[in-house]
């Protein structure tokens, strides 16, 4: 995803800067040679990255990019206090969110992000699945000139939005899998929507279960989702429950007195979980390929 990312913005004719601590090699290289004056490798100081490019996104938006817990949690007072209270344009990019890191432990796990800047003032929050969500995400950062974060995780490059005719990517929600007589709906984001629909296209199930992403975090997404369609809708976050769209999901039930089984599967407490690769970390929360596939043949047996 953020090859895909540095592919946009190197092709983009909008007046930015890039900032990114000291991370990024073998991957930055082409943006940074192409555009020095839109570059600029901070060190390893992410709190004055982020302070530093709120006063510059006074006179052009700005891109703070790094490992995915370091360019939020390591800097969240100064994303607070000096990017979102001032409605900042400033786009926090992170890789390998979730267990995007998985062997490198939870100190490089990215679990809290969503919760934590979810819940600032004037922050809008995005999960893309796609290469064509990322760029729709891209896009509506110039547009919006808002404080933006941009959760980028590894997908299968074969996973990717199914438009229908005349249909525009959004920001908010897209379909994976469709099928108007399917009542059964899955909601996912980032990479866990290449496992998921690479189950459901393997069993053969794409006439019983629709699968859409959840690309923004926010009350505005649930709008763009008719439940009404549906009997049954799970969805599968890579973060913890606070801040997710599970818990939007259960307000949005509750308040409009929808009669629908909802389920949800999220991160709780990894503390106590030895090292292992990020499908080990999913495994222990039930989100892990062979997971998905059981669960898959569960609610459709």
């Amino acid at each position: 995803m953020r090859n895909i990312l540095l592919k946009k913005l190197n092709e983009a004719n909008n007046n930015f800067l890039f900032m990114v601590g000291d991370v990024g090699y073998r991957v930055i290289e082409e943006f940074k040679s192409n555009h020095p004056e839109k570059f600029l490798n901070t060190g390893v100081n992410e709190q004055f990255m982020a302070s530093f490019a709120a006063g510059v996104s006074k006179t052009m938006p700005c891109f703070i990019y790094s490992i995915a817990n370091f360019s939020t949690l390591r800097c969240l007072e100064q994303i607070r206090n000096d990017i979102c209270l001032h409605d900042a344009p400033v786009c926090i990019v992170s890789v390998g969110g979730g267990f995007g890191y998985g062997a490198l432990g939870a100190s490089h796990h990215n679990l809290e992000d969503i919760a934590c800047l979810g819940s600032l003032p004037n922050m809008q929050v995005f999960n893309p699945s796609s290469a064509l969500e990322v760029s729709s995400c891209v896009d509506h950062f110039f547009s919006k000139k808002k404080p933006t974060y941009l959760r980028l995780s590894s997908l299968n490059k074969e996973c990717e939005v199914e438009s229908g005719k005349g249909q525009k990517v959004s920001v908010f929600t897209n379909n994976f899998i469709y099928n108007d007589k399917n009542k059964i709906l899955i909601l996912s984001s980032g990479a866990l929507i290449s496992s998921i629909r690479n189950e459901i296209l393997s069993l053969k199930l794409e006439n019983k279960i629709n699968l859409s992403s959840v690309c923004c975090l926010s009350n505005e997404t649930l709008d763009h989702i008719n439940f009404k369609e549906y009997s049954h809708i799970y969805s599968f976050e890579e973060f913890v429950y606070p801040g997710s769209i599970s818990s939007l999901i259960y307000k949005y039930l509750f308040d409009e007195k929808l009669n629908i089984n909802f389920r949800a599967f999220n991160v709780d407490d990894y503390s106590e979980i030895p090292g292992g690769n990020a499908e080990f970390y999913r495994d222990k929360y039930n989100m892990s390929v062979s997971r998905i596939n059981k669960f898959l043949k569960k609610i459709t047996s």
